[in-house]
């Protein structure tokens, strides 16, 4: 009725031949039907507005057949907004670049080339598009994410950030995060637990949560002011191989094909990490 309503027709204008015909075209694939249908009625003078009429549904409908509709979750680049779906419709044809534009306007976001695009997985990043791939590449079964990124500063990466586990199992969703290329564990500790901050809590300082009921540690290597909530370890793609970690005192540097691991406290996770508060 949208697309009716674009070409400037009004549904009650057909008549009960004209409502059969539209309703079985949309129902089968296109055939020679539709084209008797448009002969009979350019034979029938009387006929002549209702064979201008399918014309304009025709054009409308082969319109709607080169467009396909993409169902994303927006990750937005402010932390306190929650993530959001939404169902875009574009060309069949187009790139993925063609889908941050249209998301852009349907999201009200200023900047669409702000915007990257990624196939997720089981917790992993299958695939991180580039605005050149095809859109044909995006199956219907996919679980796409597009991230609102900051890539403005050009002392910054864009990092594939991975929660896990104990016995480096994967949990939550994989994160795009703009991280300098070079800094320290306490300086990345705090950029990624702000911009968790929508879904993360931080612990107070009082706040003994790494100690069990006894009061003792239940951590190796833990001080009177207690392990973070999280530490780091440079990973590969799929995030089930170290590639190296890292002790406070040293610089973490990354590469455009860095991939950064949040190692987490199983007790941090199970007291400041709200799964359900992230996926909202």
């Amino acid at each position: 009725i949208g697309i009716l309503a674009e070409e400037n027709i009004h549904h009650e204008q057909l008549s009960y031949v004209l409502y059969e015909l539209v309703a079985t075209f949309l129902l089968k694939e296109f055939n020679g039907e539709l084209v008797k249908a448009l002969n009979f009625f350019y034979t029938n003078e009387e006929n002549e507005i209702h064979a201008v009429v399918i014309f304009k549904i025709m054009a409308a409908i082969n319109k709607v057949h080169s467009y396909r509709v993409i169902e994303v979750s927006l990750v937005y680049l402010d932390p306190m907004k929650t993530s959001k779906r939404f169902r875009v419709h574009v060309s069949k044809l187009g790139k993925i670049s063609d889908l941050c534009s249209a998301l852009a306007r349907l999201a009200k976001l200023p900047d669409h080339k702000r915007m990257t695009v990624a196939d997720v997985y089981n917790h992993r990043f299958h695939k991180i598009y580039t605005g050149e791939d095809k859109l044909s590449n995006i199956l219907d079964r996919d679980d796409i994410f597009v991230y609102e990124i900051d890539n403005s500063d050009p002392h910054q990466l864009v990092i594939p950030v991975y929660m896990r586990e104990k016995e480096q199992k994967l949990f939550g969703w994989p994160k795009l995060v703009s991280l300098p290329k070079t800094s320290t564990a306490p300086q990345l500790y705090e950029i990624l637990t702000e911009r968790m901050s929508g879904y993360v809590t931080r612990p107070a300082p009082e706040n003994d949560w790494w100690k069990s009921e006894d009061g003792g540690s239940e951590e190796d290597g833990s001080s009177d002011a207690g392990p973070l909530m999280f530490s780091f370890q440079l990973t590969n793609s799929y995030g089930n191989a170290n590639i190296s970690s890292f002790n406070e005192a040293e610089n973490i540097t990354f590469n455009c094909n860095s991939y950064l691991s949040l190692e987490w406290h199983a007790k941090a996770k199970q007291k400041f990490y709200n799964e359900e508060r992230e996926q909202e």
